[in-house]
């Protein structure tokens, strides 16, 4: 999660030191990814991020990617 922040920040930085030149930066969110750091977030917030169901199950959300879908980010 934070190597995506990482992203987003590195993105705007480029845009305003060169947004001045018409040098655009982009991220892009590639996705949830399955993994155990998920277990660090309590149950509660994920249920707020539409990631989990109460009962702790996925939800249909269809952002969630394999460990090897997110790998390929």
């Amino acid at each position: 999660m934070l190597s995506k922040a990482a992203n987003v920040l590195h993105a705007r930085g480029i845009a305003n030191k060169f947004g001045k030149d018409n040098i655009l930066a982009y991220s892009l969110h590639p996705g949830v990814v399955e993994t155990n750091m998920n277990l660090a977030v309590p149950l509660h917030e994920q249920v707020a991020l539409g990631l989990l169901n109460e009962d702790g199950s996925k939800t249909d959300n269809p952002q969630w990617k394999t460990f090897s879908e997110g790998t390929a980010t």
